[in-house]
């Protein structure tokens, strides 16, 4: 078997050492560039930072609740949901959306997050994973929260309310997207 050697380069005399061992080559694809790495490769990597932001703002969320708990409540990130506290008798799951776009709504209403968090949901109460009578549910994003259905939703605390967002995710199920039609048709 023949070792394939890369033309690696060392980075240019004015760039401060990395903290870590490896070097990168120009053109690379790698997480960290040096700063002689083509203005393509780090456009590539842009879409690598948000999903790290998310994971991060799991952590997060998790240590905020870990801190509003009470004794003996368990927290725990990517296990029943983003973020879940058990406490006893009664249990919180939530749905994290973090977004590094500029303008960005994570929850829109047609949008895959909100219709895909309504279906983690709904099979982890179907599945009998959750009591939904003491379980409460929750939506989280970074980003400021336009009117709509996700708003309307965490608002609602009366059955009419209730009904009103059904009527509203109704609405917005007409004609669905092609990325969002096999989860409202779950949904709804």
């Amino acid at each position: 078997m023949t070792k394939l050697r890369l033309p690696w380069r060392s980075p240019p005399p004015d760039v401060p050492p990395s903290p870590l061992p490896s070097r990168k080559r120009p053109g690379c694809r790698a997480f960290l560039c040096w700063p002689e790495c083509s203005p393509k490769c780090r456009r590539d990597l842009t879409p690598r930072r948000g999903p790290s932001a998310g994971y991060g703002y799991q952590i997060e969320r998790a240590l905020y609740w870990l801190a509003r708990s009470p004794a003996g409540a368990a927290v725990g990130i990517e296990t029943d949901d983003d973020v879940a506290v058990r406490n006893g008798t009664t249990s919180l799951l939530e749905q994290d959306k973090h977004s590094i776009a500029a303008g960005a709504e994570p929850l829109g209403d047609r949008l895959k997050d909100l219709w895909n968090t309504l279906n983690i949901w709904l099979d982890a109460i179907e599945e009998n994973r959750v009591d939904a009578e003491t379980t409460r549910l929750l939506m989280v994003t970074n980003k400021e929260l336009p009117d709509g259905l996700a708003k309307a939703i965490s608002a609602a605390t009366t059955a009419e309310a209730a009904g009103e967002c059904v009527t509203g995710l109704e609405r917005a199920a007409e004609d669905p997207p092609e990325k969002i039609a096999t989860l409202v048709g779950r949904v709804l």
